[in-house]
């Protein structure tokens, strides 16, 4: 039915956008499988845990 609608082409295609796409997700997976972890310089969760924050005392009478 495709080849006697002239659709051969769209299907040839759409196997070539797929055959691209497949080596584009490969070539995503390899990188990924290289990459290294990247210190940013950003703080650790038990770096920011331990802090407390000490408020002045307040005057009485005074506005807060």
């Amino acid at each position: 039915m495709g080849e006697r609608e002239r659709w051969r082409g769209e299907v040839e295609k759409q196997r070539i956008y797929l055959a691209a796409a497949e080596d584009k997700l490969a070539q995503l997976d390899e990188r990924a499988r290289r990459a290294t972890t990247i210190h940013l310089g950003m703080p650790a969760f038990p770096d920011i845990v331990g802090r407390t924050a000490t408020l002045p005392a307040t005057r009485p009478g005074a506005l807060s």
